[in-house]
């Protein structure tokens, strides 16, 4: 069973990451998270839609988001909605086309 089943959202407070392969099973299971401005997949979703993101090495911003989700299932269950149709994006049969389109226009360019 899947650990993203039974939880509510996911907290990955990471320092540094180039991606997180985290976050994105937690998106794929229809859950928010709280993540730092450091990792990789921000640059593909949006603060306070998908998830909350944060400075790292902020503990009372850490604090507060966590609170946030918490108290407030309305919210985690529209963050999660969001999350999901972002992770769609990654999807392999998505991913297929999108690397088609770019190995054609690198061809064409040659």
């Amino acid at each position: 069973m899947s650990y993203y089943t039974i939880c509510d959202f996911l907290v990955h407070p990471s320092i540094i990451d180039s991606f997180s392969m985290a976050c994105l099973e937690a998106m794929s299971a229809g859950k928010p998270f709280i993540c730092t401005k450091n990792i990789g997949i921000t640059e593909y979703i949006k603060n306070n839609k998908e998830a909350f993101i944060i400075s790292p090495d902020h503990l009372n911003q850490l604090v507060e988001k966590i609170d946030i989700l918490l108290s407030n299932s309305k919210l985690r269950k529209k963050m999660g909605k969001a999350a999901y149709q972002t992770s769609l994006k990654f999807q392999s049969n998505n991913l297929k086309y999108k690397f088609i389109e770019i190995y054609e226009e690198f061809i064409k360019t040659k």
